[in-house]
């Protein structure tokens, strides 16, 4: 019956995305860019306060030139792709009431 699956929450579903907010997958849809040093640009994030805070970027690993670059579709960290997602069952136990209904001070 219904009430016998497991709730899924359609905006927090149960993969890495909804831990580091990179929608890349484990291997990322683009690869790494160079920035203008050449070298592979290193995956950071905005630190500062605001709309973006948190948000994915690339900049230049040496920080010699000013290379940046949204990563929106960056690959997940290893951290947040190796958890193990579960799920718990309903509780196994019950709401016991008064006829004339719970009240705080039956706490």
């Amino acid at each position: 019956t219904a009430s016998e699956r497991p709730f899924v929450d359609s905006e927090f579903p149960a993969a890495a995305a909804s831990i580091d907010g990179h929608t890349g997958g484990a291997t990322g849809s683009a690869a790494v860019p160079n920035c203008g040093c050449g070298e592979k640009a290193k995956l950071l994030k905005v630190s500062r306060d605001g709309p973006n805070q948190g948000r994915p970027f690339y900049g230049c690993l040496q920080r010699a030139c000013r290379f940046f670059s949204w990563a929106d579709h960056a690959p997940s960290t290893a951290t947040a792709s190796s958890l193990r997602w579960q799920r718990c069952g309903p509780p196994a136990f019950r709401v016991v009431t008064k006829p004339s209904g719970f009240a705080p001070t039956h706490v």
